[in-house]
């Protein structure tokens, strides 16, 4: 096999991928935009809403029962308004209903006075309002019992502190770059996921299901070139398609998260610093290299079996949302890496990537991961070596994966 042959057919691809405006898209230009377009349209709405929340006054029904340091403490709460209660209110579930309906107000308190005083309140959970109400009240009361409380003890000759016996002091020992590695851990394994599927789905519908469907398979199978060269050459540009999509999406997302974190003032920076040590970076690119390869032989695998591009998409579409579930499900697992994981395919490419960039590297189930994914990846590689040999595989008819695995 020639190198320069294989570097002709990768080039080849490379170019004929930048005129694709589809390839463009969803590997260069989405993943560069993708991060800062999404965080500051969350942000933008997040804006909008507190901004609308702060203009929005919940109302809240008193009776006359209720004291009167809490009902002052109620009315000088900025988002409340007191209103008056219901005529006719016969203290049940629907008869708030029915009273939040008619006047739409948001919350009811009602007090009973006795040896014992009852507060009670009733809210709509479901909206914004009325939670905020609830809040307001439940703070109004704490501060009243307080006051009663305090009373009581000037009266039997007691002080404010033996009302807390003891106090709890806590400190907080992570440092900077811990709670940094935390937030990656929790979010980087699913985006590292989707990044390297991203890259190898569109490079493989391209370079193979598109030579079919332009029917020029038959044009590159008689040029000077072995077969061997031209599927070498298209695997080098799937891998490299794959691991262009992760690097863009990774520039993207930590210039985004340096902007978010300076914007949102020198306090946070000070508390997160999303910084990684060489070692677990070298790790992590590494392993990545790795999963791109297998990737990369998987789907031009199965893509062989699509004549068309719209074939391809069905062919590959569940293989690629399949693909992220690792990282959906290493995302809500508290398990610590270990060799149980480490010997499933692409469950341990999303753990190795949360345990490392969380700051434990495990040794053994990092070798075992490598081993794993390099095993993987010469039986896909085999396989798909052995299929290229049938003439029907490019020019024939279309055969399913059944019969490719059996050539």
């Amino acid at each position: 096999m020639r190198l320069s042959a294989v570097r002709r057919v990768a080039q080849k691809e490379i170019l004929e991928s930048v005129r694709d405006r589809n390839f463009l898209v969803n590997v260069v230009f989405l993943p560069i935009f993708l991060f800062p377009l999404i965080g500051f349209g969350v942000m933008q709405v997040m804006q909008i809403q507190s901004g609308a929340s702060s203009r929005d006054v919940a109302e809240l029904g008193i009776d006359s029962g209720t004291p009167a340091a809490v009902e002052d403490s109620l009315r000088a709460a900025e988002q409340l308004r007191l209103v008056p209660p219901p005529s006719s209110f016969d203290g049940t579930p629907d008869g708030f209903r029915a009273w939040r309906e008619a006047e739409g107000a948001d919350a009811l308190l009602r007090w009973t006075s006795g040896e014992r005083d009852t507060a009670r309140l009733w809210f709509d959970g479901s909206r914004e309002r009325s939670e905020r109400a609830r809040d307001d009240v439940a703070a109004a009361v704490d501060e009243w019992r307080l006051d009663r409380e305090r009373g009581e003890l000037v009266a039997v000759g007691l002080s404010e502190s033996d009302l807390e016996p003891f106090t709890i002091e806590s400190e907080d020992l992570a440092s900077a770059r811990q709670r940094g590695q935390e937030i990656l851990a929790a979010v980087l394994p699913l985006f590292l996921m989707m990044m390297l599927a991203t890259g190898s789905y569109y490079a493989a519908l391209d370079t193979v299901v598109g030579e079919r469907e332009r029917g020029t398979w038959e044009t590159i199978l008689v040029s000077p070139l072995a077969r061997a060269e031209i599927l070498v050459g298209k695997y080098v540009f799937v891998v490299a398609s794959s691991l262009t999509s992760l690097v863009l999406n990774l520039l993207s997302m930590a210039i985004f998260l340096s902007f978010v974190l300076r914007m949102l003032g020198d306090d946070l920076s000070e508390k997160v610093q999303l910084t990684l040590p060489w070692s677990a970076g070298l790790i992590v690119v590494g392993v990545a290299l790795v999963a791109a390869l297998f990737y990369a032989a998987l789907v031009m695998l199965l893509a062989s079996t699509a004549r068309t591009h719209r074939e391809g998409q069905a062919v590959l579409g569940p293989v690629y949302l399949l693909s992220m579930l690792p990282g959906i499900v290493t995302a809500v697992s508290q398990d610590p890496f270990t060799m149980k994981q480490a010997v499933v395919p692409l469950l341990n490419v999303a753990t190795l990537f949360k345990s490392v960039l969380g700051g434990e590297m495990p040794p053994g189930p990092i070798l075992v991961t490598v081993a794993v994914l390099v095993a993987a990846t010469l039986i896909v590689l085999r396989l798909a070596s052995r299929a290229a040999a049938r003439d029907d595989l490019f020019v024939g008819r279309q055969i399913s994966l059944k019969e490719l695995l059996k050539s």
